[in-house]
């Protein structure tokens, strides 16, 4: 057995202490499955072709040819990192249950440009009555659905870049002294320099203050609020805490801890760069992602097909069918598109 084989049968024999696991194994007869696992792996992986080897065939005919300031990269990432080893316990019944990752949703075919609702005025800013009883500015809403994105200038000149359902709350005119706007999802923002009048993101539970400065606020329902800083330097609140963040760094609220660490940009905004982008990601998160931006449902037949980790990228504009052989080739892995579905199955 190659030395990057025995790691994958070393790291299944280490589940044998993994106290989560001891949860789900309750009887006799399933730990002498897991045990009998770890041979059958063993024979496994000494069959398997090497997982090199077949990274620079798929580099050599599968990566895009136009060029991109993320392709040396990723193609640098996937060849050095093959799966982590995918937990062979399939005999269990427990791993081998239909289960759905991701459910399609609603599709609308445009984004929809409106006036704000009143519910959405008030959740903007510090001045909430005076900015909900206003009748001289008025408040837009846009909403981005799944597979889009949209770009606008504000009236004070700032850029915005907003990704696939993300929704943002705006005044036509910034007549306050802060320059507020109200964020669920995630956008990409170059802020106008007005050091008089500074530019505010309400984002959940997170309220981030800039003067001039580009940065990303990701705030979807579910995950973690998180602000990248790419240039100039914001003040971040939240959790009744504040932290300031230099370039190249995340502010994160974890339920009501607020801290900072180093963020990994091209990481951070490939979805600015028109990318779906992952950095040792479960094969079960690519595909859920891949569900959510290309809204199809995804189906998985065998919960341990989806335990590997993987470096993956592809262009997030390009055909679905492109994007699931990509994964497909790079993964060895049983993932096929039927209908309005994606499935992975052994």
């Amino acid at each position: 057995m190659t030395p990057k084989k025995k790691a994958i049968h070393d790291n299944i024999l280490q589940l044998l202490d993994n106290e989560e696991l001891k949860e789900v194994m309750t009887t006799d007869e399933q730990w002498d499955m897991l045990l009998g696992c770890t041979e059958a792996l063993k024979a496994q992986q000494d069959a398997a072709p090497d997982t090199d080897e077949a990274w620079n065939s798929f580099a050599a005919t599968r990566l895009p040819k136009k060029q991109h300031r993320l392709w040396p990269r990723v193609a640098t990432l996937m060849a050095a990192a093959a799966a982590v080893a995918v937990l062979v316990v399939m005999a269990l019944p427990w791993l081998q249950r239909d289960e759905t990752l991701y459910t399609a949703m609603p599709q609308k075919a445009q984004v929809e440009v409106r006036a704000a609702a009143l519910d959405e005025v008030e959740v903007i800013g510090r001045h909430r009555v005076k900015a909900a009883q206003s009748t001289s500015v008025g408040y837009k809403t846009i909403e981005v659905p799944e597979r889009k994105d949209y770009q606008l200038t504000l009236a004070d000149g700032t850029k915005v870049w907003l990704n696939a359902g993300t929704r943002l709350t705006y005044p036509e005119q910034f007549t306050e002294r802060e320059r507020v706007v109200a964020l669920s999802g995630e956008a990409y923002f170059e802020v106008q320099s007005d050091a008089a009048h500074p530019f505010v993101v309400e984002a959940g539970n997170l309220r981030t203050y800039v003067t001039g400065t580009k940065f990303n606020v990701r705030n979807y329902v579910g995950e973690e609020p998180k602000v990248t800083l790419v240039e100039g330097v914001v003040t971040v609140e939240g959790g009744g805490q504040r932290v300031q963040v230099a370039p190249g760094e995340h502010a994160v609220l974890e339920e009501t801890r607020l801290y900072k660490e180093t963020a990994d940009l091209e990481a951070s905004l490939a979805w600015h760069e028109g990318m779906l982008f992952f950095m040792d990601a479960s094969l079960r998160d690519i595909l859920l992602a891949m569900g959510q931006w290309y809204n199809l449902n995804v189906v998985c037949r065998d919960k341990a097909e989806t335990m590997g980790h993987y470096h993956f990228a592809c262009d997030r504009k390009g055909k679905v069918e492109d994007a699931v052989a990509l994964l497909r080739e790079l993964t060895g892995e049983n993932i096929y598109i039927k209908g309005n579905t994606i499935y992975i199955q052994k």
